[in-house]
């Protein structure tokens, strides 16, 4: 069997079910795929040995890895617990894009007049000329979640 994965996976947030609490691990509404040799670091100094059992709900981790074919996942390398320091990400290839938003990781990604651009070498993009650039790259989007499920974008910056 082949699976194919899409280029770098990432996110930053608070988890919100573990497999304990009878779910997937579950990150910015993103199932987190956690395969054996997964890294593992405890960034908040809390225990030496750090793994998935560890994983608590509203526990803020920062996941690495891939996507996979499957919708709103993220294949993990790495996992980080890291101290909550209020930010809220995702990144990933941008899959489509349209007037006013983009989707990653089959996240859509909404702008509004706040929403600032940025190329790879970090200068400011218009909001036109990021659009026209976004599609097929990876992206990091930089936010907050919505009920329904998309994210507000405070920046997204290409990333490649």
């Amino acid at each position: 069997v082949t699976i194919v994965l899409a280029d770098v996976a990432r996110a930053h947030g608070v988890v919100t079910a573990t497999p304990r609490s009878g779910g997937a691990l579950t990150v910015n509404g993103l199932a987190i795929q956690v395969p054996a040799g997964t890294n593992f670091e405890d960034r908040e100094s809390r225990q030496g040995r750090f793994g998935l059992a560890d994983i608590r709900i509203g526990d803020v981790l920062e996941v690495r890895g891939a996507e996979p074919p499957q919708r709103r996942s993220i294949r993990a390398d790495m996992i980080q617990r890291i101290r909550d320091d209020g930010r809220t990400w995702i990144e990933g290839v941008v899959s489509s894009v349209r007037a006013g938003s983009v989707v990653l990781l089959d996240t859509v990604v909404e702008t509004d007049a706040r929403t600032a651009y940025e190329d790879a070498a970090g200068r400011r993009l218009t909001a036109r000329a990021f659009m026209a650039q976004a599609a097929g790259r990876e992206v990091k989007a930089r936010g907050a979640y919505r009920p329904d499920g998309s994210l507000l974008a405070a920046q997204l910056a290409l990333k490649n």
